[in-house]
């Protein structure tokens, strides 16, 4: 009777004309390029979404800045005004910093802001210095209640 099964470990050898296996990267170098892709998508899509909110706040909170008759007082008209993303997130919490370019005055005006029960901004104070080195600080009207 023939036998079928040999125990020969020669016969998981290749043999020898053959060239060695070449370790295919295809894979690992997909799998990476599929990470980074990924990866990157994440960072642009809440990098985007952060950019959104943080313009829907800082636009309330300017709408109200230059609301202010005592501001506008100052700075006259504001011709431009962009949040410094930088600065603000350096400063403490809840402080927007803004450059403003406006008819009377140019620089960098200071926000402190404060979220109320109903999720809207309230001003606690305005900051900014003027050309002669005066500090402005404007601080919301109380109003009598009667």
């Amino acid at each position: 009777m023939a036998e079928f099964w040999v125990d020969d470990d020669r016969i998981d050898e290749r043999p020898a004309g053959l060239p060695p296996r070449k370790r295919s990267w295809l894979i690992p170098v997909l799998l990476a390029c599929g990470v980074a892709g990924g990866g990157a998508l994440l960072l642009v899509c809440c990098g985007g979404l952060f950019r959104f909110g943080m313009g829907a706040l800082s636009e309330s909170v300017w709408q109200k800045v230059e609301s202010d008759p005592r501001f506008t007082a100052h700075v006259g008209q504001v011709k431009k005004s962009q949040m410094v993303y930088g600065a603000s997130f350096v400063a403490d919490e809840d402080v927007l910093v803004f450059d403003v370019e406006g008819t009377k005055w140019n620089g960098r005006v200071t926000v402190k802001y404060m979220n109320d029960d109903a999720g809207d901004e309230q001003i606690i104070w305005v900051r900014f210095t003027l050309p002669s080195g005066e500090i402005v600080e404007l601080k919301p009207k109380i109003e009598a209640t009667d």
